[in-house]
């Protein structure tokens, strides 16, 4: 094998490896087949509040309709758990009805961008603009501006 062939081999692969674990982070993104061992073992325990909840967000993110998914949200609320750091269902959480929820979604994103950049979906550009143009309360408006301004 020349030179060349074995250090391109290298490369791919490990840009290979680097895509995967981009696709692992990504919000939403189904878990890539080389770490779904590794995921499996750090899973929660199945019945612990930790499972629920994550069978919950999952539950939200097979939702294609938008009542059932504010219904779901509702639920998931009530139980008590906090906001996910899931770019795809926060941006679909900003089609809720009750200007309280998006206040408390823009602020997390807000939050979350500040701890983990967010890729700023075309969707949750989109949902942005809908929330400025659908809600009058100024503080909603501040918030949508400023997560706008970071995108």
């Amino acid at each position: 094998m020349s030179k060349d062939k074995k250090s391109k081999k290298p490369r791919r692969s490990s840009a290979s490896y680097k895509s995967d674990l981009e696709k692992l982070f990504q919000s939403g993104a189904k878990v890539p087949d080389r770490f779904q061992d590794v995921m499996n073992k750090i899973a929660p325990e199945e019945g612990s509040p930790e499972a629920q909840r994550a069978e919950a967000l999952e539950e939200m993110r097979e939702l294609d309709d938008m009542l059932a998914f504010k219904k779901a949200f509702d639920i998931y609320r009530k139980a008590g758990y906090a906001l996910p750091d899931d770019e795809y269902l926060l941006s679909r959480m900003l089609d809720h009805p009750r200007e309280t929820v998006i206040i408390e979604v823009l602020t997390h994103l807000i939050d979350f961008h500040r701890r983990q950049s967010l890729t700023g979906l075309p969707s949750l550009k989109a949902r942005i603009k809908t929330v400025m143009a659908v809600f009058d309360d100024p503080r909603i408006h501040e918030l949508a501006e400023e997560l706008s301004q970071q995108l």
